[in-house]
């Protein structure tokens, strides 16, 4: 009996061993699969952010992602390089200190930028802003910042966009304008009627401020009269042969 209890102690033991060397096996088998399975997800998520990195290098500006907290703090979890050609500050000093871009905004902006994210901010519609920077080289720029924002669970809002700098094309619109103001005084300053007008749009395209004068409307009422102006201004006698020497054109 003695013999009889050994021996199955020694199987009870043994089957015990079995059991644990089979799930000893089957728990490596286990952590391989997952070590592998962990290794594939790495490597696309390194990948993923490489040909992110490969596309934002050849993006003209910043591409940015951040997180506002409901209590105001912002967390940048993503910007590009193309920062530093903006703002002149490397994407480490943007997620270490937000409020370094902040502090570039132009004072004449500052009002009008802050104003336009709180209202994004509570419409949840896209952002999209125009204004002017001072960098630490004290020099201004024009940028346009675009952004799309998706409220999460916890209250917090993401915001994914971009900022590029339009300060060339707004120098050529300053230039345009300067242009446009220049023949204005011109027009405005020669003695006598200048008026434009497209037979094929039928619509006024110029007038100067003599005309107005001439025909005593200001100039607000002979814009309002658009296509209607000569009906309106001309003897109904006349009409027709100007009408009919329009047609000849």
């Amino acid at each position: 009996e003695a013999e009889t209890s050994i021996l199955k102690a020694f199987l009870l033991n043994l089957s015990g061993a079995i059991a644990n060397y089979e799930s000893e096996c089957e728990l490596k088998k286990l952590n391989h699969v997952f070590g592998r399975r962990v290794e594939e997800k790495a490597l696309s998520l390194f990948q993923s952010e490489a040909r992110l990195e490969r596309l934002a290098r050849n993006v003209p500006g910043m591409l940015y992602q951040y997180q506002l907290h409901s209590n105001g703090e912002v967390r940048f979890s993503y910007v590009s390089d193309g920062c530093y050609d903006l703002f002149g500050v490397k994407p480490e000093q943007i997620r270490r200190n937000p409020d370094i871009i902040s502090q570039m905004i132009h004072p004449d902006d500052v009002v009008g930028i802050n104003q336009s994210i709180a209202d994004s901010v509570e419409s949840l519609k896209n952002w999209e802003y125009e204004g002017r920077i001072i960098t630490s080289s004290k020099q201004v720029k024009w940028l346009q910042g675009f952004s799309r924002l998706e409220k999460q669970p916890d209250g917090s809002i993401f915001c994914d966009g971009c900022v590029i700098d339009i300060s060339e094309r707004k120098k050529v619109e300053a230039e345009i304008q300067a242009k446009q103001h220049f023949i204005q005084r011109i027009t405005d300053s020669t003695p006598g009627t200048i008026y434009i007008y497209d037979l094929e749009k039928q619509q006024n395209i110029y007038t100067n401020h003599e005309l107005a004068t001439l025909l005593d409307y200001s100039m607000q009422e002979v814009e309002d009269m658009g296509s209607n102006l000569l009906q309106q201004i001309i003897h109904p006698e006349d009409l027709m042969k100007i009408v009919s020497r329009f047609s000849e054109i």
